[in-house]
């Protein structure tokens, strides 16, 4: 390339040979560098802390009963399906029972190899309508507000606690329906006879037999089956030489209701 003028040339000479103004792109990445700095620190900077509030703490609480009474309620059915065929270990009224004295006595006893006059005696003097009616009698409730059918017992003394509370209460009302609903009448009679206390610590029939009478649950006559079902409401000491004038007359009666005659269809559900 040819100049005509030298300072044009010097100029040229020093751009082709890449001597660029340095000065004048200093501004340039000055800005930048400012810029992506700011950029930089404003990452580094932590969020804020979240405030407190009262909002998200019922949130939470809501979302943990949820998850509670969700794993409660799966329990319960898991349950009700593996006892349907699978006798039940214990009871929650045997584990009190052995937390306070030490001692629990049980021989589980099929339904089948229980005389029927045992089984019928204590429908006849707890819950004469069993096969009647889906877990509450209310007829028998309206007369006697103290008492409960089998169903109910066997809710509260296989699956709940004792106590008077509102909780409890509903609690045996949703447990009952379920037990209805999963279980055969037979199955539910056959876990009451094995598991209702007779005595402290004497649950089921076959150890009441023996407790009381000294006897084996296939010599269990009529007469010592309905003195069990007096003795079963509050497991009182009884001596069958020397009953009370009141405890006779529950036994008369319940030897007349649980009479092949008396009970006919109602022992129809449970018989073997």
């Amino acid at each position: 390339m040819k100049c005509t003028c030298a300072a044009r040339c010097s100029l040229l000479s020093r751009t082709e040979a890449g001597a660029i103004d340095q000065p004048a792109l200093r501004p340039l990445k000055s800005k930048k560098t400012r810029r992506s700095g700011k950029s930089a620190r404003k990452i580094e900077k932590k969020p804020p802390k979240r405030a407190f509030k009262l909002k998200d703490l019922v949130s939470g609480f809501r979302k943990w009963t949820k998850r509670a009474v969700l794993g409660v309620a799966f329990a319960f059915a898991g349950a009700l399906a593996l006892l349907a065929f699978v006798n039940p270990p214990t009871s929650s009224q045997m584990a009190r029972e052995y937390f306070r004295s030490g001692q629990v006595k049980q021989d589980w006893t099929a339904l089948e190899r229980i005389p029927a006059h045992i089984p019928m005696a204590l429908a006849a003097a707890e819950d004469a309508n069993f096969c009647a009616h889906w877990g509450f009698d209310i007829e028998f409730m309206r007369e006697s507000k103290e008492r409960a059918t089998i169903s109910q017992q066997v809710a509260r003394n296989l699956f709940l606690w004792r106590d008077e509370s509102a909780l409890r209460r509903v609690a045996e009302v949703l447990a009952t329906w379920a037990i209805e609903a999963a279980w055969s009448k037979r199955r539910i009679m056959e876990i009451y006879v094995n598991i209702a206390e007779f005595d402290q610590g004497v649950f089921g029939v076959s150890e009441g037999a023996r407790a009381y009478f000294g006897v084996e649950l296939s010599d269990l006559t009529r007469e010592q089956s309905a003195y069990l079902a007096v003795v079963l409401p509050s497991q009182i000491a009884l001596d069958a030489t020397n009953l009370d004038e009141k405890a006779a007359e529950r036994v008369e009666s319940i030897l007349i209701g649980s009479s092949l005659e008396a009970m006919g269809e109602r022992s129809a559900c449970f018989k073997a």
